[in-house]
C-alpha cells in the first residue's frame, strides 16, 4: 500500500514518519517540500491524507478531484470540515475517512475518532489498523460524534497542559525549581492516569479516595467545589464541541 500525503505541517509530518517506520512508502506535497504537486501525490498513492488547513480543502479537493478513482481512500485530518463538504468536490464513489486525531498521536500516544463513508468491512479493519499506528483509533457510529471527540480529546490536551502548568507553578512558589518542578507535575499526572487505567471504580470514586475527612485535599476540593472548577471545565468543552459543529456548517 502507497501513502500519500497533501499538507505535511507538524501533525502529517509525524504521522508520514510513524507510517515510514512501519514500513509504508510514503510521498508528500506541500510548499515547503521538494515535491509541491498534489495530482502527483494522488497518482502515486491509494491512500491520500489531507493534512491541509480547513479553509485550504476545497481548493486542494478541485485540484486532486479530476485524478482521484474509486481505488483510492481519502482520509482527513482537517478539523470540522464534514465528509459531505468532500462528496460535493470529489468523485460519487469516492471512499472517504474523516479523522480527529490529537497532539500525542504525533508520538503515537494519540487519541483518534474516525468514521467512514463507502468503505468495505475489509476496509474498514485496514483503517483502523492504520490508524492504530499512531495511538488508540476509535471508530465512532455517526460523524456528529467527531465533534465531540474534538472536544473531549484534540481540545483537551490544552486542558491537561494548563493544569500541568498550575501544578508546576504551585511547586515552584513553594521552593521548588522549575527543573524538579516540572518533573513532579509530569510524573503526578502520568502515575495518576496509569494507576486510574488499572482500577475499575469510576473517576468520581477513585477522586474522593483521596480526599479524606479533614485532609489537604479535601481542603483542596473546598475551594474548587466553591468555583464550581468542574461544571467550568464541563461547558468549556461544550463550547468546544459546539465551535467545532459551527466548523462544519461554514
Amino acid at each position: 500500500m502507497k501513502i500519500g500525503f497533501i499538507g505535511y505541517g507538524h501533525m502529517g509530518r509525524a504521522m508520514g514518519n510513524a507510517l515510514k517506520k512501519a514500513g509504508y512508502a510514503v510521498t508528500a506535497s506541500a510548499p515547503s517540500l521538494a515535491l509541491n504537486d498534489n495530482a502527483a501525490v494522488v497518482k502515486k498513492s491509494d491512500v491520500i491524507f489531507i493534512a491541509v488547513r480547513p479553509p485550504l480543502v476545497p481548493d486542494v479537493l478541485r485540484e486532486i478531484a479530476p485524478h482521484v478513482t474509486d481505488k483510492h481512500t481519502i482520509i482527513s485530518i482537517a478539523a470540522g470540515v464534514p465528509m459531505k463538504k468532500f462528496q460535493k468536490f470529489l468523485p460519487r464513489r469516492t471512499k472517504i475517512v474523516r479523522v480527529m486525531p490529537n497532539l500525542p498521536a504525533q508520538i503515537g500516544e494519540g487519541l483518534l475518532g474516525w468514521i467512514s463513508h463507502g468503505l468495505s468491512a475489509v476496509e474498514k479493519k485496514m483503517t483502523q489498523r492504520l490508524l492504530s499506528l499512531f495511538g488508540t483509533a476509535i471508530q465512532v457510529k455517526k460523524e456528529d460524534m467527531i465533534n465531540a471527540v474534538t472536544a473531549v480529546s484534540s481540545s483537551a490536551t490544552a486542558y491537561v497542559f494548563a493544569v500541568l502548568e498550575s501544578l508546576e507553578r504551585a511547586a515552584v512558589s513553594h521552593g521548588f525549581g522549575k527543573k524538579e518542578a516540572r518533573t513532579l507535575a509530569l510524573q503526578t499526572l502520568i502515575g495518576s492516569s496509569k494507576y486510574a487505567a488499572l482500577q475499575k471504580e469510576d473517576f468520581g470514586v477513585l477522586k474522593g479516595m483521596v480526599q479524606t475527612k479533614g485532609g489537604t485535599t479535601e481542603a483542596a476540593f473546598k475551594i474548587l467545589k466553591k468555583k464550581k472548577w468542574q461544571w467550568i471545565l464541563e461547558k468549556a468543552m461544550t463550547a468546544a464541541y459546539e465551535k467545532a459543529l459551527e466548523m462544519g456548517h461554514r
